[in-house]
């Protein structure tokens, strides 16, 4: 009796307790049913601005193959993306009947497809797919033109019009930090979508197999594999700021350094070879170089923007406009100058003919210079069209020539430049450093990078030990290593 008065009560107590949570719980309408996955997937879309950048990007981006891999003209370079991948592997056709090249984006409606050169480099039968599906092959995909030194080419669709075309955005306002989105087809997976983040600008000295020369790369983490080569960079607005180009591993793997070409830079390429078929570069005429810390204190320099002048070509448009060495170049008409590369690659891209205002500091004094640009040389001399920080290599460190203005703050009148050292180097792990000055070799004077390359080249393969004199800033150091 007393048992079953008790399980009485424990109902009554578990029927109260329910009542009170129910009063308490807002009810949910009459008829009403659980959210769908389809309505918590229409709930989530916009919680990032990525998913919509894709959706409104991906008819911009195409893809390029080719049809018959076999058509691959013999001794055919691997493109920078499958070298840095594949270092010490022979390139071999693969079965398949088609083979993805590269990426590409759509930038004229009338059908213009930009994207690198090395995708198109050396190949017959290029096919283009869009984003839609319809497949453009061999004599309708019209190569207009390309530019082995910006590493781009531009392509004409025969029967496209009316293509969805890329929205530009202004990759000279580009902060480290922003938003990067990569879209293309690494490794043939087509649409392929990555985020990161702007890591660097006015990246240059990439040493890779068939480099551009003109080199002032965005660097991105945003996920740059095989296959990405000529597809879009794009900001958060979904604007395109530049042409995935190469990456930078050493393993054979996406470390998360990719580099693109600017969209300012490519587009003023790409008008070029939509209007005429080739680049005809502008030209100033003198060498440059970067303003370190210790050369503007050398040189009582009031700031470390712009790039100074090392030297001027006689007779060049920057002789007759009366720039001099030692001037700095802080502005080309309202742009800041950045670096020697953002310098050099912008000048280039520019037409002969045309007239800049270049902002100078020259001492304590401020100039506006105009300049009228000559049309660059057909072969001009190295240190007219290569920055002075490129030089020689040998037992692991590049170097190069002193400029007048070095020797003037150093005071080493002979000498050259450390201007890379590979860390994985017996030089470098001895403790020779970047911006070092090397005047002696085995007690053999280094006139100048041509005798250092004859008298470094020979001991890269012996086992004696090499002593190395050097100048780093007041300082002279002895150093030995074995290479």
């Amino acid at each position: 009796m007393l048992k079953r008065r008790t399980l009485r009560f424990v109902g009554l107590v578990v029927v109260t307790v329910a009542a009170v949570l129910m009063l308490g719980c807002p009810g949910r309408p009459a008829g009403s049913k659980l959210p769908s996955a389809s309505r918590k997937l229409k709930t989530e879309k916009g919680t990032t601005p990525f998913v919509e950048i894709a959706s409104r990007a991906m008819p911009w981006v195409v893809n390029i193959s080719i049809e018959n891999p076999r058509a691959i003209i013999p001794g055919l370079k691997r493109n920078p993306l499958e070298q840095l991948f594949h270092k010490n592997v022979p390139p071999q056709l693969p079965e398949a009947e088609t083979r993805t090249l590269g990426s590409g984006v759509v930038i004229d409606g009338r059908g213009f497809i930009l994207t690198n050169y090395h995708v198109v480099r050396e190949v017959e039968g290029i096919a283009v797919r869009l984003a839609d599906g319809r497949l453009f092959k061999h004599d309708r995909v019209k190569i207009v033109g390309t530019d082995a030194k910006s590493d781009l080419a531009v392509l004409k669709l025969d029967g496209a019009e009316r293509l969805s075309a890329a929205e530009f955005g202004n990759s000279d306002s580009l902060r480290v930090g922003d938003w990067a989105i990569a879209i293309g087809d690494p490794f043939g997976l087509t649409g392929s979508v990555t985020v990161g983040v702007v890591s660097a600008t006015g990246r240059s000295r990439l040493a890779y197999p068939d480099a551009p020369s003109y080199q002032d790369f965005i660097q991105t983490d945003a996920a740059i594999n095989p296959g990405n080569s000529g597809g879009p960079l794009l900001n958060a607005r979904g604007e395109l700021i530049g042409i995935n180009t190469s990456i930078q591993s050493t393993v054979q793997a996406n470390i998360g350094i990719g580099f693109a070409v600017p969209i300012n830079s490519a587009r003023r390429v790409a008008e070029q070879l939509m209007r005429k078929g080739k680049v005809t570069r502008g030209y100033l005429g003198l060498t440059l170089q970067e303003i370190t810390p210790s050369l503007k204190e050398a040189l009582g320099l009031g700031t470390s923007d712009g790039v100074m002048v090392g030297s001027i070509v006689k007779g060049s448009p920057a002789e007759r406009a009366g720039i001099k060495a030692e001037d700095v170049i802080t502005y080309l008409d309202s742009v800041a100058v950045k670096s020697v590369e953002h310098l050099r690659t912008t000048v280039s891209e520019l037409a002969p003919g045309t007239s800049i205002t270049l902002s100078i500091l020259r001492g304590a004094e401020s100039l506006s210079i105009k300049v009228k640009l000559a049309a660059l040389p057909e072969s001009p001399s190295p240190e007219e069209t290569k920055p002075v920080e490129k030089g020689i290599a040998a037992l692991g460190l590049t170097v190069r020539n002193l400029t007048a203005a070095e020797q003037k703050q150093s005071g080493q009148k002979y000498g050259v430049k450390v201007v890379q050292a590979d860390p994985t180097s017996a030089a470098a792990q001895a403790g020779i450093l970047v911006d070092d000055i090397i005047f002696e070799l085995n007690r053999r004077s280094i006139t100048d990078a041509k005798r250092f390359e004859a008298i470094a080249k020979p001991l890269e393969a012996q086992t004696k030990t090499v002593t190395v004199q050097l100048r780093r800033g007041k300082t002279k150091y002895s150093i030995s290593f074995t290479p």
